[in-house]
């Protein structure tokens, strides 16, 4: 064996079998996102594992290719896709991810990881880390720290999937989804308890973009338990099974004030590319909250609406009865 040392960690090479294997797992990738895009297959799970952190002219951490940056760019130098949104939910920053496509327009890149204050390995990706040139604003990260005083799980990330993630995809309009599946955000890894069920939810949600054009690359992942679980269920919702049921505790409790200081400094970042203004209410509440506070809204606007449409005598008769009590309330 041959040993090289990466920044933060051995990267081991075996002469006799790893660049086979790391050019398989490339391969298979690079493959079925082209057949994605081109429309042979509706959507596809890639199950050969890959990471996101090799970057140009280096390997990290056991990653040498970086198998989702490398079918990106694939299809778009061969203008299979105009538009590619990379999201990538690893709980470690997609270092390799943000450099490849720092400067590109067409790719939009949105990493929700660990940071601790830049503590967390790979310790990279900062928020103001917007991306460069004609790239500005086509590279997003939601960085979550105070990880040791808090509890890290499904209500931050669908805070962050409700008020960043899929309203910029969204206007983004993208050509092709490949999420860069890591899932050593759920229990049994480092202090995070994503559920299975939370990444299907998000699968199934982004799903509903580029007309279902969307690949998942497996990455990240060590407790084998959990994984197969998160594997499972992505799988269900790219076969169009419904995710209808996560837990009762992600849906009631509100994220914690460290994820919504993150979601909120995103925000002021990128509000200048993106429109937020429907989701700046709803990011410290729970899922239960915002969609209760969205009904209330669309109640309201209902009631005004019809208001507005009753014929022009009732409408008077209504203000001849409530001008009084009107005027009396009213502040000078």
């Amino acid at each position: 064996k041959q040993w090289y040392q990466a920044e933060y960690g051995q990267t081991i090479w075996n002469d006799l079998c790893s660049a086979q294997a790391a050019r398989i797992a490339a391969g298979s990738v690079l493959e079925l996102a082209t057949k994605v895009a081109m429309g042979e297959l509706k959507n596809a799970f890639a199950g050969a594992p890959t990471r996101p952190h090799a970057e140009r002219s280096e390997a990290k951490v056991g990653c040498y290719f970086n198998n989702v940056a490398i079918a990106a760019k694939y299809l778009t130098s061969q203008k299979l896709s105009n538009r590619v949104l990379i999201v990538d939910w690893d709980l470690e920053h997609g270092n390799g991810l943000q450099q490849a496509f720092y400067n590109d327009p067409n790719v939009l890149v949105i990493n929700i990881h660990r940071y601790d204050n830049g503590t967390f390995f790979p310790r990279t990706g900062h928020p103001t880390c917007e991306g460069a040139g004609e790239g500005k604003g086509f590279n997003i990260n939601i960085p979550f720290s105070g990880s040791a005083q808090a509890e890290y799980g499904d209500p931050e990330y669908l805070a962050a999937f409700r008020c960043v993630i899929k309203p910029v995809a969204e206007q983004f309009c993208p050509d092709i989804v490949l999420i860069a599946a890591g899932y050593n955000a759920m229990s049994g890894h480092d202090s995070y308890n994503v559920t299975a069920e939370c990444f299907a939810f998000m699968t199934q949600e982004l799903g509903r973009l580029a007309e279902g054009r969307i690949m998942i690359a497996l990455e990240g992942g060590y407790n084998l338990v959990s994984l197969s679980q998160a594997c499972e269920m992505c799988i269900r919702s790219l076969l169009g099974e419904q995710i209808t049921h996560l837990p009762a505790k992600s849906l009631k409790c509100a994220p914690n004030t460290f994820a919504v200081k993150a979601i909120e400094e995103c925000i002021t970042i990128h509000r200048k590319y993106y429109q937020f203004a429907p989701y700046l209410n709803h990011i410290s509440l729970s899922v239960y909250d915002a969609v209760k506070r969205d009904q209330e809204e669309v109640d309201t606007i209902t009631a005004l609406a019809s208001l507005s449409m009753q014929h022009p005598n009732n409408f008077n008769q209504a203000a001849a009865n409530n001008g009084p009590a009107l005027l009396q309330n009213r502040s000078v």
